[in-house]
């Protein structure tokens, strides 16, 4: 009797209860693979479906806002201290963005409340 003989003997007197095992194991194993191989398949399709979507960014000027309400009803929310955003500065900063031929399409809004006989209007414009 040394080492290998003890177990070897073991498997042969237990011979069902060794292949069970090895079953399970063998089992666990496929499983914890395919479920991996399922995972990678479903993260490479959903970020092959959001790139064909795009990033979708917007920038807007920098502006502090200040929430109001009264009486436990929301009133909406003024901007103040509003920052625009320069033409020129913003044309360079497009070309400097290290993936710019990803880039299908810019399109500046300014949208602007004013005062129109009397009364305060919302004007969007695009250039």
């Amino acid at each position: 009797m040394n080492i290998f003989t003890i177990p070897l003997r073991n498997l042969r007197r237990k011979a069902l209860r060794t292949v069970i095992l090895l079953l399970v194991f063998t089992i666990g194993i496929l499983s914890m693979v395919a479920i991996n191989n399922v995972s990678s398949v479903v993260g490479e399709s959903l970020e092959k479906k959001l790139n064909q979507f795009g990033a979708n960014i917007l920038v807007y000027p920098k502006a502090d806002t200040l929430k109001v309400s009264y009486g436990g009803f929301d009133l909406g929310s003024l901007s103040y201290d509003i920052k625009y955003l320069n033409e020129t500065d913003v044309t360079t900063s497009i070309q400097n963005i290290e993936l710019k031929k990803n880039i299908g399409a810019v399109a500046p809004k300014l949208v602007i409340v004013n005062r129109i006989m009397g009364q305060s209007v919302v004007i969007v414009g695009v250039n």
